[in-house]
């Protein structure tokens, strides 16, 4: 196996995890009708600037509130994606936001397909976050602004004086890690995983996922007597072997549901050396002991995520919808704690 340094992703989520004694990931689903009233008074969410502005607020003021106990932050791309562009420049945002806050981005949009379009989708999520254009110029980086098309140069859109090639633009939503489908095997994963060892980048393949009916497909027996996500683990295992890094740990994960809890005990067995992201916690009903069934014998390679819980902090501590940045901060310690007791630390 090939050991890679600090520029593997699972190096860097694992340190950080272990800087700040805490395996959680804030996960940012927004909908507008989540949002504090304040919010909703302040902005006019009918126009794209206002959601831009409302979503971009109430998301940065959650990563501030957390920043120092929480290493990692999920935003799920959908939320974003059905308010348009106005929901893309807020996640524009957010991640240049978590980026300035030292927090590892894992941008979940479950992407894949095969060949071309899978090798677009690699290069859209896990580029180097700082590339040069053809004209020898580095592309400005994610906290400086989005470049539309009428902000770049005359020169630069001009056929006559400047010809660029099909990756020289800089990607727009550029994170540390991307969570995909591999349910289409190695053709539909391959572009991901030359992403991850030429920039650091890691990625999470859906495995044993935390809605009810996963069971419907996912637990379908194969002829040779394995479950459907038991064969999807054992190809995970595989894919990941040139991506383990100083940790020992892949960054090739696994998307393992903490609703599953014997499932991810034995998934554990088959894939000793992935990362595990860990959905389900909190809103989705699992318990911090669930949670920690996925985790390796060292307590470590795994990720737990909540979203609703840590989002909505405030209307659960029935708090003034003005502290919702409080309410979730105290959520997060909250969570952080329970998970800590349930490994015994």
């Amino acid at each position: 196996m090939e050991t890679k340094t600090m520029d593997n992703f699972a190096d860097k989520l694992q340190k950080r995890i272990d800087q700040l004694g805490n395996p959680t990931c804030i996960g940012l689903d927004p909908m507008l009708s989540y949002l504090p009233p304040s919010l909703l008074k302040e902005y006019d969410c009918a126009q794209e600037e206002g959601i831009y502005q409302a979503l971009s607020h109430f998301c940065c003021d959650l990563l501030v509130a957390v920043a120092d106990l929480v290493p990692a932050v999920k935003p799920q791309m959908a939320y974003f994606e059905q308010y348009g562009l106005g929901g893309m420049r807020a996640l524009r945002a957010i991640i240049a936001k978590a980026r300035s806050l030292n927090m590892l981005v894992i941008l979940d949009g479950k992407r894949n397909d095969i060949g071309s379009t899978a090798a677009a989708y690699s290069r859209a999520y896990l580029s180097a976050d700082d590339r040069p254009d053809d004209a020898g110029e580095t592309t400005r980086k994610l906290d400086s602004g989005v470049r539309l098309p009428n902000e770049i140069s005359a020169k630069q859109s001009s056929a006559k004086d400047t010809v660029l090639n099909d990756h020289a633009i800089e990607s727009f939503l550029t994170a540390d890690a991307l969570t995909v489908n591999a349910y289409l095997g190695l053709d539909g994963i391959q572009p991901f995983l030359e992403q991850c060892r030429a920039n650091g980048k890691g990625i999470f393949a859906l495995c044993r996922t935390s809605n009810p009916s996963a069971g419907d497909l996912q637990d379908l027996e194969l002829a040779d007597g394995r479950l459907v996500y038991e064969a999807m683990a054992d190809l995970i295992a595989t894919w990941g072997q040139d991506l383990i890094g100083e940790t020992g740990i892949s960054s090739v994960g696994a998307v393992v549901g903490a609703t599953w809890p014997q499932q991810a005990r034995s998934l554990r067995k088959r894939m000793p050396h992935n990362f595990f992201l860990i959905p389900g916690f909190g809103a989705q009903g699992a318990s911090a002991r669930d949670a920690i069934a996925g985790f390796n014998h060292d307590g470590g390679a795994a990720i737990v995520n909540a979203s609703r819980s840590l989002m909505l902090a405030w209307k659960k501590q029935g708090k003034d919808h003005e502290a919702y940045a409080e309410a979730c901060r105290l959520e997060a310690i909250s969570m952080r704690d329970a998970l800590r007791s349930a490994l015994g630390r």
